[in-house]
């Protein structure tokens, strides 16, 4: 026989409090759309790393110019291409590697070692002060003809004790003006970071009111306006800078006109498309039906309801302005001395790569950064953003 079912006791249940007042109460806390784009987006760890990224550089790009005694223009022939020293860092052995304990290493030819060894004592001025070498290289040290034999030496030394400049710290070198690079680079990211952000107002202000009123209006308007953008569209950004420069001197101005005159196309053409879809639908009769006027439409009913394609499209304007401003400058169309960008410190530093290659490697790292970080956060809006890609 099956083994009979425990009985339960009454005490266990209680009764339900039914109450007509509460038949459509929500079962669960409500949550705004923004609110839930949020916690999708907090999901992605990816965004979130780019958004960290972004804040780190935005805090650095303000900050970092102030953070030593150095002024970005500011020259000292005397501490010319000297290489990065960090205080801390300079005294841990296995941080070598880093390259910030103001150490340089070169390479001297001669007849034989210790003709190259002398040579580069005398050059760089050597005598009483630490350092180490190797032979690199020697060349068939056994002929008795003295022109035919050589040999090439690389000695490492600390520069800055070489140079009397001990109590000196230039947190990513110096560049052959001897300015610091650390305060040029987070001043060359912020004014970067500028151009950026002044392409996605104008996406924001010019683009998304031109877009939206020619797809609300249409017709006639309509057409008229997107034969203007159609001109626009097939002149290209450089020539519309050349044509800047010509009319002005190269620099900050000339590539903010450029922006302004055909940055804000792409936004236009996306706030038509979507505006184009939302004009047409219920909520929009509705508001036109009770007396609402066509500013206040546009506004409050369709520009909000494409607020998430419009933020997507400008994490993606702003990498591509500070980008096109990078190119400028490294063609020599951007900005000019004493200002910097993280273009042109990179134009400056290309030119010395082999010899002093840190000069590159900080401000091309920002760049990259910033470049990998915006990308990343603006995979992250999309997703988050589109109700389609909720779970």
């Amino acid at each position: 026989m099956a083994k009979k079912d425990k009985e339960l006791s009454k005490d266990l249940f209680q009764p339900a409090d039914i109450s007509s007042d509460k038949g459509e109460e929500l079962g669960r806390p409500e949550i705004s759309y923004w609110k839930d784009s949020w916690n999708r987006l907090k999901k992605n760890k990816a965004a979130v790393l780019g958004l960290i990224t972004l804040l780190f550089i935005g805090f650095m790009a303000i900050a970092g110019p102030y953070m030593n005694k150095y002024e970005f223009d500011e020259t000292n022939y005397d501490a010319k291409n000297l290489p990065p020293r960090v205080p801390g860092i300079e005294n841990v052995e296995w941080l070598d590697w880093l390259g910030l304990n103001g150490t340089r290493t070169v390479a001297v030819q001669g007849a034989d070692p210790e003709d190259a060894l002398q040579r580069g004592i005398e050059a760089f001025e050597l005598d009483g002060i630490d350092y180490t070498h190797k032979v690199v290289r020697e060349y068939d040290a056994s002929r008795p003809n003295p022109d035919e034999r050589w040999a090439e030496v690389e000695i490492t030394f600390n520069d800055y004790e070489a140079r009397g400049l001990e109590e000196h710290y230039y947190w990513f070198g110096t560049d052959a003006m001897g300015r610091d690079l650390f305060t040029r680079t987070w001043k060359g990211t912020q004014i970067s970071l500028y151009i950026g952000i002044l392409a996605a107002a104008i996406d924001m202000v010019i683009g998304v009111a031109y877009g939206g009123i020619s797809a609300y209006y249409g017709g006639r308007v309509d057409n008229y306006m997107q034969r203007i953008i159609e001109v626009l569209v097939g002149i290209p950004n450089l020539v519309v800078v050349i044509l800047m420069i010509i009319l002005l001197d190269p620099g900050l101005i000339a590539i903010t006109i450029a922006l302004t005159i055909t940055g804000w196309v792409g936004m236009a053409r996306i706030v038509r498309g979507q505006i184009l879809k939302l004009k047409s639908q219920e909520f929009v009769l509705a508001s036109r039906t009770l007396g609402a006027t066509d500013s206040r439409i546009i506004n409050k009913h369709l520009i909000p309801n494409v607020t998430g394609m419009i933020i997507i499209q400008t994490m993606f304007t702003i990498p591509n302005a500070i980008f096109f401003e990078a190119f400028l400058s490294f063609i020599g169309l951007g900005l000019q001395p004493p200002l910097a960008s993280l273009g042109t410190l990179i134009d400056d530093a290309f030119k010395s790569l082999q010899i002093y290659p840190y000069m590159l490697v900080f401000p091309a790292i920002v760049i990259s950064l910033l470049m990998i970080a915006f990308n990343v956060l603006a995979d992250g809006l999309r997703d988050a953003l589109d109700p389609k890609m909720r779970e």
